[in-house]
């Protein structure tokens, strides 16, 4: 059950950083000013912004519990 409900938080919120990445890059594209490196600049912003916040929902959600230790034969 604990696995299942990871699984669907990190679901979530990725699905939402996704939106809400997307509705950022679509306000910065539809501003009427025609400063095309602005915009790419700002874009790229965004972008990384966006894949930071995802690492750091994969990181919190990724297990970290003990592997048990190998037996040598």
């Amino acid at each position: 059950m604990y696995d299942a409900v990871k699984k669907w938080v990190a679901t979530v919120l990725t699905i939402s950083v996704i939106v809400f990445t997307l509705l950022a890059i679509l306000a910065i594209w539809d501003v009427f000013d025609d400063d095309v490196a602005w915009k790419s600049l700002s874009t790229l912003g965004v972008l990384v912004f966006s894949c930071a916040i995802t690492l750091v929902i994969i990181k919190i959600i990724e297990d970290k519990g003990q592997k048990p230790p190998t037996q040598l034969q």
